[in-house]
């Protein structure tokens, strides 16, 4: 979606907010990416160096689902958080284009 949004973005606002936008959503991608490589398919912990390690229990797994139930939930509604930052934006965005000189018909 981000990158259909960039590029109807560029038509609107200039070409400046979608290379922006897809260099962003490019590198979260990698990082991601590396992050769940890591955390799943990476080398455990030495059974010989940590003895007492064992998996989560108890409160560890309510952080984990409150978590995962949060990023799941803004997901599926982004619109439980977005509606506040369109709030914050709406007067700023303007502004900025006009400072930057990036007038191509943004309202």
């Amino acid at each position: 979606q981000v990158f259909l949004g960039a590029w109807d973005s560029v038509w609107v606002a200039g070409p400046y907010w979608a290379v922006a936008g897809i260099f962003g959503a490019w590198i979260t991608a990698i990082y991601v990416l590396r992050g769940s490589r890591a955390i799943f398919w990476g080398a455990g912990p030495d059974p010989e160096k940590y003895p007492d390690l064992q998996d989560a229990r108890g409160v560890e797994w309510v952080a984990l689902l409150t978590l995962a139930g949060g990023l799941i939930l803004l997901g599926c509604v982004p619109d439980l958080i977005l509606s506040g930052i369109d709030v914050s934006t709406g007067e700023y965005l303007p502004r900025l284009n006009d400072a930057l000189g990036i007038n191509a018909g943004v309202k």
